[in-house]
């Protein structure tokens, strides 16, 4: 990927390099959108399949109107940071024009252009209905973007362990991809079912959370009341500005209640057979999860009080309740049906292999529910100055000063709550006339170690 040279007489952090906002019409041709603009949006989420973004522009020349924008035109936006670095460059699809309002006196119009990626507008035109029997998940993944979407746009497959026996019915191509991870198991020793699909800068991606977890920070970004610079020349305090964040809102802090109704702590599948008649139970206890997984930064969500926590019923929060036998049935608890050890019974034959491959319903959907609820544990929102290196499943460092001071050096504390490494799960770039900032929304699943 190209990279972008920094630009000349850069005056303030937000500063941006505009390069290409172009439209491909068949009736006129190139089209460029650069002197109208009024803000250019760019979107991309790690639970979306594919990234999409907006331009609201204002104009006196009827490019809409002249030129017959209907949907499906080309569009090619390039910009990244005036320091330099990776820019954000994609082609897209126009698929609506909303918004529009003129304003007769001053003789101009306002509208908003709304665009998305060309294998999103495939997607919604085309189902899939396919078997895949003895193939691995991350196989089919890899299937359905080569064979079926054809897409010329770069991805990246973790493999996955397991071999199954999937019947693809009618579904649309992106959601065929969303339901598929849902039942995928990654190929390493951690525990989890945490696949994602999702697109950013880069690609497609279908990768675990915990994988992305041991990404390291592209960016460190710190907060203070006063963000304070010390630098005296005007290059290097620009520098440090880009380092420093604008504006910090808290979306979530630790809701208990929130997690235990989500099963983030414990939480039980019934698995029932309808063959074989046989039902079984599968647990998930967060205590003995984190060991052996990842986390972002290697402490437990259950510490201090909620460590030690004991109900009246002398259960922590990460233990089931006794069910039936103890007068309570589990609240968080699902019933699915199973095919696990089905193939392992005397009285089936499956000589001809007509019984299916154990689809593993215990081991990834416990896990699942609760590894998606961890990772929104603490989520925050900052904004920065513009940085393109900034993309969805990305991690960052931030860096919050609390109220308490280092009684040796008289420094502020870090804020061990909020501070910490980050899963970036949304970002979204902005570019007006005046200056490129970008909103990061960070999910954490758990807090920096106590300082000594």
């Amino acid at each position: 990927m190209a990279i972008l040279e920094p630009v000349n007489n850069i005056s303030q952090s937000t500063d941006y390099n505009l390069k290409e906002i172009t439209i491909y019409t068949t009736s006129s041709g190139k089209l460029d959108l650069i002197p109208y603009i009024v803000e250019l949006n760019y979107f991309e989420d790690i639970y979306n399949c594919s990234v999409s973004g907006k331009i609201v522009l204002s104009e006196a020349f009827g490019v809409v109107r002249r030129n017959y924008l209907t949907g499906s035109e080309l569009l090619i936006i390039t910009f990244g940071s005036a320091f330099g670095g990776t820019p954000i460059t994609k082609s897209f699809a126009i698929f609506s024009v909303s918004d529009r309002s003129f304003d007769i006196g001053n003789n101009f119009e306002t509208y908003i252009i709304n665009f998305g990626t060309d294998d999103l507008m495939i997607s919604e035109r085309y189902k899939i209905s396919k078997s895949y029997p003895k193939t691995k998940i991350s196989d089919i993944v890899t299937d359905i973007l080569e064979r079926k979407l054809k897409t010329g746009t770069p991805y990246e497959i973790q493999p996955t362990t397991g071999v199954y026996d999937f019947v693809i019915s009618n579904k649309k191509i992106f959601h065929a991809v969303n339901w598929l991870a849902q039942y995928a198991l990654p190929d390493y020793a951690n525990s989890g079912a945490d696949m994602l699909f999702f697109e950013n800068n880069e690609g497609y991606k279908f990768k675990s959370l915990q994988s992305l977890y041991k990404q390291s920070p592209v960016y460190e970004y710190s907060y203070n009341p006063k963000n304070v610079n010390l630098s005296t020349s005007t290059v290097s305090k620009l520098e440090s500005q880009r380092k420093n964040i604008l504006s910090l809102e808290v979306l979530k802090n630790f809701d208990m209640l929130d997690s235990i109704f989500k099963g983030a702590y414990s939480n039980r599948l019934i698995h029932i057979d309808t063959i074989t008649r046989k039902k079984g139970t599968q647990d998930f206890n967060y205590e003995k999860y984190f060991n052996p997984s990842s986390s972002l930064n290697n402490t437990q969500v259950l510490e201090g009080n909620a460590s030690t926590y004991v109900d009246r019923f002398g259960k922590k929060l990460s233990e089931m309740p006794d069910g039936v036998s103890g007068g309570f049935i589990p609240a968080v608890s699902r019933v699915m049906v199973s095919n696990s050890g089905r193939n392992k019974e005397e009285y089936i034959n499956d000589k001809n292999g007509v019984v299916a491959n154990d689809f593993f319903i215990q081991k990834y959907l416990p896990n699942r529910i609760a590894q998606l609820s961890l990772l929104n544990y603490v989520k925050i929102k900052i904004i920065v100055p513009g940085n393109s290196d900034i993309l969805a499943g990305t991690t960052l460092n931030i860096n919050i000063l609390s109220s308490d001071y280092d009684s040796q050096t008289n420094l502020r504390k870090q804020d061990e709550y909020l501070s910490g490494k980050y899963l970036v799960t949304a970002v979204r770039h902005i570019i007006n006339p005046s200056r490129y900032t970008t909103v990061v929304e960070l999910a954490k699943d758990s807090k920096l170690p106590e300082q000594k």
